[in-house]
């Protein structure tokens, strides 16, 4: 008889088949497998087009420029065929929510065509991911959680990253199983993978006998190695894409219930006593801290700077506050609203209400005074694109909380669905409006009419190519602070967007379009001719400046009118 031995202590560990009661073996079920679905000849079309698509849209909005024309007019093709694949005749779920989404996200793919802000088309390609997955999950009512809802977010999530991968086999399975027409799909398939070195046979006899056809296949294959390589991403991308559709169409999405969250109806409640003390301590913490900053904390209203500030140190601090008091105050009134149990005593629950009231008040008060900060400072040096951008955000802010007073009175107020509107709504007005083009248009203003004086050239490094036609405008006032920068950055500008571009030997695709791009165009072609640019780079390469100007024997670089002077760089 052999002891075997503790598994902590031997180091082994050993896997005993389950036993019962009576000590007999009782057999681990095997997995099953899911059995392929039943496809149609639809579903091998849209498998096609959504594989054309694939190789199109890593062509013309990744290679193309991803912020272009190419980006948008793929968005707008990719919006069409889900639409008319992921739903079924007569099986399709309109909801205002959803719809809403759509329309949004086709706006928000737009913005691409025309302007090129990096960051507020990082934000945006963010938003068009969450409203498409919005708007195709409330087509086919495949969302968990109730349109608008704070975890639509997670349904987002698992529609985008979780239902591609998990999904992939079983779809692969239902196109490709040996029974009936999916046979004659593998086929094809097999087909064409024969036909590709006889395709490079006849091409190669024909190119030796042609020389017209040589031509033609000498321009086609002129980046072989650039189109190979958009041909193996678009096909790479392509069983993702169509398997979120699949999923879809086929109400795997909806009756998948991973990542479920548990629902705030059971989460253990707070006392209402306990949470209205919480509350209590909280605001009358606010109220002394009103009475005793009254003269610093609305000071900004009336224009008054207080003593030992400086106007940015006044708005930065006013900013960076009102963050840490905005997060704080949310997160109590979220929490209150999740956690506090709701009593019979409708006395005690109007008290609740009004603490939390009067937490999201005084939330939007703090921020307007930090707003009302930022626009002093903004009277005094003008705008810059940080500048604009946090106002933005703080106007944001106001509203998120002024919606989170109206859910504090309504119960069933959309607080989430409204929200989430707004927010995308707001950002795809920026895209459109153009922070940079707005900023040089602001300040142009601003320093002609001598409403402001202190204006300091280096706000234009942060600002995109829209602002370079109302930039130009600066560079002949007077003032070497204003000057300087200007004329260092729109070098820079002409040496990057413009001068190098137009020396590549490349083809120019259609989809590389940009508005932004394009509308400068005419604006270098002059700076280069009344600047000497071409003259400079040819003595300096990309070494513009030292110490942020241009130097030249007479003075600075932009003081030449004429293109034939010649241009000395001072090390």
């Amino acid at each position: 008889m052999f002891i075997l031995s503790n598994a902590s202590n031997s180091g082994a560990s050993f896997n005993y088949p389950p036993v019962n009661n009576t000590g007999a073996y009782i057999p681990v079920p095997k997995k099953i497998k899911p059995q392929p679905l039943p496809v149609s000849g639809i579903d091998f079309f849209f498998a096609a087009v959504v594989l054309v698509f694939s190789v199109f849209f890593v062509s013309t909005a990744l290679f193309s420029g991803f912020f272009k024309l190419g980006f948008t007019v793929s968005y707008v093709l990719y919006f069409i065929i889900s639409t008319v694949y992921s739903v079924k005749k007569g099986d399709v779920n309109f909801s205002v929510y959803g719809i809403t989404c759509g329309v949004l996200a086709l706006s928000a793919a737009g913005v691409f065509t025309f302007f090129t802000d990096i960051l507020i088309n990082m934000i945006l390609l963010v938003l068009i991911v969450f409203l498409n997955s919005m708007y195709l999950l409330s087509l086919r009512a495949a969302n968990i959680y109730s349109g608008g809802s704070y975890l639509s977010l997670i349904d987002a999530i698992k529609f985008v990253f979780y239902i591609p991968f998990r999904y992939l086999p079983l779809t692969a399975r239902s196109l490709f199983s040996r029974k009936g027409k999916n046979k004659k799909a593998l086929y094809i398939l097999l087909g064409i993978l024969i036909s590709v070195p006889i395709a490079a046979v006849v091409t190669v006899l024909l190119v030796s006998s042609d020389a017209a056809f040589e031509g033609l296949v000498t321009f086609v294959f002129k980046n072989i190695g650039l189109t190979f390589l958009k041909l193996v991403l678009g096909i790479a991308a392509f069983p993702f894409v169509f398997t979120q559709l699949f999923a879809l169409r086929y109400d795997l999405v909806k009756n998948d219930k991973a990542m479920v969250i548990k629902d705030s109806t059971k989460v253990q409640k707070l006392q209402p006593i306990i949470g209205n003390t919480i509350l209590c301590v909280v605001s009358v913490i606010y109220i002394i801290y009103l009475f005793s900053q009254t003269a610093y904390f609305f000071s900004a209203f009336s224009g008054f700077l207080p003593n030992g500030y400086s106007v940015s140190q006044y708005a930065r601090r006013g900013f960076f506050e009102m963050c840490a008091v905005s997060v704080i105050n949310a997160g109590i009134v979220y929490l209150s609203m999740l956690l506090l149990k709701r009593t019979d005593n409708k006395l005690l629950n109007r008290f609740s209400k009004a603490l939390l009231i009067f937490i999201s008040l005084f939330s939007v008060v703090f921020i307007s005074t930090a707003l009302s900060k930022m626009w002093m400072y903004i009277n005094r040096y003008g705008f810059t694109y940080k500048r604009l951008l946090t106002s933005v955000f703080m106007i944001i802010l106001i509203i998120t909380f002024v919606l989170l007073i109206l859910k504090i009175i309504f119960k069933k107020f959309p607080f989430a669905a409204l929200l989430a509107v707004f927010v995308c709504a707001v950002v795809i007005a920026v895209g459109y409006a153009d922070i940079s083009r707005v900023c040089a248009k602001y300040n142009n203003y601003v320093t002609e009419t001598r409403i402001v004086f202190n204006m300091d050239g280096y706000y234009a490094m942060d600002l995109d190519d829209s602002a370079i036609p109302y930039v130009v405008e600066l560079v002949e006032t007077d003032g070497e602070k204003l000057r300087g920068p200007i004329q260092t950055w729109l070098y820079d500008r002409w040496f990057e967007d413009y001068y190098e571009k137009h020396n590549r030997d490349e083809v120019k695709s259609v989809f590389a379009y940009n508005y932004s791009k394009s509308s400068i165009t005419e604006t270098f072609k002059r700076l280069e001719k009344k600047y000497n640019y071409k003259s400079h780079y040819a003595l300096h390469g990309d070494k513009p400046y030292e110490n942020g100007y241009f130097y030249n024997y007479e003075g600075y670089l932009w003081e030449l009118e004429n293109p034939e002077d010649s241009v000395e760089y001072v090390d």
